[in-house]
């Protein structure tokens, strides 16, 4: 038979000194979380972009015929090819004005233009990322297209290209003044892109620009 005298709960005072503890924890977590999951947009937007790209090379090789990875400003039907565009659109056409037309596997000399074959919409996973594209020396236009012609490579008559993308967060600073783990997409002369750190000065570090 159990003694009731031995039997004791939590009194009041030591449940109020819990809770304290508690969210005293989970206001110093608050900020940490909060910087992880904004860092997670920009290597969710970085590793969207380079996924796209790689599709695009891939479709040229296998039809053997340009294929455009286009960075635009929305995927409305009255979208803008733009060097800070967030989505991006996989065609065999110029998307402009056109980015909402269906999608199509076959992508046919008969089908409609713009012949989409992807597409993703910069607010799926990565909504505070911003993307920055430039081309150095500049190769004129607004730096937002890259067209790959049917041996997987860039086509040379592609004026709007861009050879650099820097992907940020909207909620901070990068690094190394701020908490923001920004990063650069580099593109190389095959057309493939490479995913780097600007903050990273070590030049034997594989992150290093």
């Amino acid at each position: 038979m159990l003694n009731r005298q031995n039997q004791r709960g939590v009194t009041l005072i030591e449940l109020l000194i819990g809770i304290g503890i508690f969210a005293l924890l989970m206001a110093m977590a608050v900020p940490t979380v909060t910087q992880y999951i904004q860092n997670t947009y920009i290597r969710t937007a970085a590793e969207s972009i380079v996924s796209g790209m790689q599709y695009a090379k891939s479709e040229a090789l296998k039809r053997n015929k340009p294929v455009r990875f286009q960075l635009v400003n929305d995927l409305s039907g009255a979208c803008n090819l733009a060097s800070n565009g967030e989505s991006w659109v996989v065609s065999l056409d110029d998307p402009s004005g056109n980015c909402a037309a269906a999608m199509t596997s076959l992508g046919l000399d008969t089908d409609p233009a713009p012949r989409i074959l992807q597409r993703r919409n910069a607010a799926e996973g990565s909504a505070n990322a911003d993307v920055a594209a430039s081309s150095t020396p500049s190769l004129g236009g607004n730096n937002s297209l890259l067209i790959y012609n049917g041996l997987g490579r860039l086509a040379p008559s592609n004026l709007n290209r861009f050879d650099r993308l820097r992907i940020t967060n909207s909620t901070g600073t990068c690094l190394p003044t701020g908490t923001m783990r920004c990063l650069d997409i580099i593109i190389t002369a095959g057309g493939d892109g490479r995913v780097c750190d600007p903050s990273v000065t070590n030049a034997a570090d594989s992150r290093f620009c």
